[in-house]
């Protein structure tokens, strides 16, 4: 008997019945803002479902900062609790630090130390922790591994979905893989051909923005993010415009490369 994938990629039209129970949308800081009304993961639902959020959130999160290991922990339970229908997931770059309480370990806080510190961030990550993470960075940083690594939850999160059966799955790459490597083809669901942080509102603010060196560490002043107005590093305007992109790629949905038009 064919899959719910195999059975959609036949050209199978699209579904009525998809709930807001039915989407998950999990990664890093580009899906994190989702309550507003005008949040990319709030629109898509809406578009799909054809239903007024009201006080409801879309299922998943998205974790400022954090590993990908993260995102993987709230993937497996979510689909673990119930089916999913539609997953989009942004996949985060390679060398951030796993923690328990998904925490945002990442080669700019750790040396951002006293801005973090003085934040007002959800999460809020005590100076030990940052200080512990800028020792990893500078002593005991692996790139291999973590390359490793981040291409073994590539090959799980692919088993998953043919797994449990998800017959709708979007993969975005929010940054460039280090060395100019090409962007990872996900053997199942659309995979956009352009990583979404040079393609951001906030790449464009942050990059004519002053940088200062930490050590051997060029990072942006996480004072900066404090003012910035985006949400899910998108203006409004843009955030709209996505959650339009990815609604088409659903709706004409075949698995493969699919151009990111932002």
């Amino acid at each position: 008997m064919a899959s719910l994938i195999e059975i959609k990629q036949q050209n199978m039209t699209f579904p009525n019945n998809i709930s807001f129970d039915d989407i998950l949308i999990s990664g890093d800081s580009f899906c994190a803002c989702r309550a507003f009304p005008n949040d990319w993961p709030r629109l898509f639902a809406e578009k799909i479902t054809k239903e007024n959020a009201g006080h409801r959130l879309v299922r998943g999160k998205g974790m400022t900062g954090a590993s990908w290991w993260s995102t993987r922990k709230n993937i497996i339970a979510e689909i673990q609790s119930r089916p999913v229908k539609i997953l989009i997931c942004t996949h985060t770059e390679m060398q951030r630090i796993p923690h328990d309480e998904d925490y945002g370990l990442n080669s700019g806080s750790a040396f951002n130390i006293e801005a973090y510190a003085n934040s007002k961030r959800e999460n809020k990550m005590p100076i030990e922790v940052l200080q512990a993470a800028q020792e990893y960075y500078t002593h005991l940083f692996c790139k291999d591994y973590h390359t490793w690594a981040q291409q073994k939850w590539f090959e799980e999160i692919d088993t998953l979905v043919k797994m449990h059966n998800i017959p709708y799955v979007l993969h975005l790459h929010t940054f460039m893989p280090w060395d100019s490597k090409p962007l990872h083809i996900f053997k199942n669901g659309i995979t956009f051909d352009k990583a979404l942080w040079p393609n951001s509102d906030d790449y464009r603010i942050m990059n004519d923005k002053p940088k200062k060196t930490i050590g051997r560490h060029e990072v942006i002043d996480a004072n900066l993010w404090e003012q910035n107005p985006t949400r899910n590093h998108f203006t409004e305007e843009n955030n709209i415009k996505f959650a339009e992109i990815l609604v088409n790629a659903v709706q004409d949905y075949k698995n493969g490369i699919k151009e990111l038009q932002l």
